[in-house]
C-alpha cells in the first residue's frame, strides 16, 4: 500500500526533505505474511513501514533523530491507521522504530540512512536507477553489469538479481528460458 498524497504535496514534501523537515503521510506499507503466513504467529500479521525522511534535520542535524523518532514514527502509524482497518494498538504485539540514523549505525554502507541507495530519489527512480542510462543492468564497461537494490526495481526482494541475470545471459548468447526452470 503506498499512501501518496497530492502532487504538488508529495513534491513539496520532498522539498521539505532537504530542508531537514521530516514527514509522517505518505508511509509504504509491506504485508509479507499475506504471501508467508509463516512470518508471523497464526493469525496474525507484519507489517513493515517505511517512510523517506531527512538524514539532517533542521535545528539539530542527524543527532536530533534520538530525540525525535518515536514521536514521527508515531506520526507515521498514526497516517496508517488512518486508512487501514484493525490497526488499533491493542493488535501490534511489537514494534522496532528505526530513524535514518540508526540505519547507518547498523550498516555504515547505508550513508545518511539509505537503505535503496535512493539518493535524490526523484530522479533515481525505475529505468533511471542507480543514475539515468544505466537503467538496464549494464555499466559502459564491457561485461561489467550491476544488480541488487542500486538498479530496477530497488529495494527489497523484488527481482532485480533475476532481471540482470537475463541481461547477462543475452550478452553472452545463452538463452534464459532454456537454462533456467520454472
Amino acid at each position: 500500500m503506498q499512501i501518496c498524497p497530492l502532487k504538488e504535496e508529495y513534491l513539496r514534501t520532498f522539498d521539505n526533505f532537504k530542508y531537514g523537515i521530516p514527514n509522517t503521510i505518505m508511509p509504504t506499507v509491506v504485508t509479507p505474511t499475506v504471501f508467508d503466513p509463516t512470518r508471523a504467529p497464526r493469525g496474525k500479521h507484519t507489517l513493515y513501514v517505511y517512510h523517506f525522511e531527512p538524514y539532517h534535520l533542521k535545528d539539530g542535524g542527524a543527532a536530533r533523530w534520538d530525540g525525535i523518532k518515536r514521536a514521527v514514527a508515531d506520526g507515521i502509524l498514526e497516517t496508517v491507521q488512518k486508512n487501514c482497518i484493525n490497526l488499533d494498538s491493542d493488535n501490534i504485539l511489537g514494534r522496532w522504530v528505526g530513524s535514518p540514523l540508526d540505519i547507518e549505525r547498523m550498516n555504515p554502507s547505508m550513508q545518511a540512512g539509505d537503505v535503496g541507495h535512493i539518493g535524490s530519489f526523484l530522479t533515481q527512480a525505475f529505468a533511471s536507477r542507480p543514475i539515468s542510462g544505466w537503467g538496464h543492468y549494464r555499466t559502459p564497461i564491457k561485461r561489467l553489469y550491476m544488480c541488487g537494490s542500486s538498479t530496477h526495481p530497488g529495494i527489497g526482494v523484488t527481482g532485480g538479481g533475476r532481471a540482470s541475470v537475463q541481461v547477462i545471459m543475452e550478452d553472452l548468447g545463452i538463452d534464459f528460458k532454456k537454462v533456467v526452470v520454472k
